[in-house]
């Protein structure tokens, strides 16, 4: 399951650039969430822990912070190219709504 996770953060890391490419954006933080560099650091931090110490919970909450960080900017900058760019045309463009980030 840790492996798994840790695979999913690196994916969602990964297709960060195309969707700065695609929703026109300068840079991560454009988009309004945190940027890759931001939640990386834990996602490292909390595998190493749930690697060594499975039943802590500290470094599953770390290696969520980190899917759900990268879920996050993926989805907006997904809504971006989607909705202001392409004006819906985009597949599951309402997933990716609902990936974003909530008002704070």
């Amino acid at each position: 399951m840790l492996v798994v996770l840790g695979c999913l953060v690196l994916a969602l890391i990964a297709v960060l650039a195309p969707l700065v490419r695609l929703s026109h954006q300068h840079s991560l933080t454009d988009g309004g969430g945190p940027a890759a560099w931001a939640f990386l650091p834990s996602g490292v931090a909390g595998f190493v822990v749930a690697w060594r110490r499975p039943r802590n919970p500290l470094g599953w909450i770390l290696v969520g912070l980190a899917v759900a960080g990268a879920l996050s900017d993926d989805g907006g900058l997904y809504a971006i190219a989607g909705y202001r760019l392409r004006h819906g045309t985009l597949p599951l463009g309402w997933v990716a709504m609902l990936a974003q980030p909530g008002p704070v």
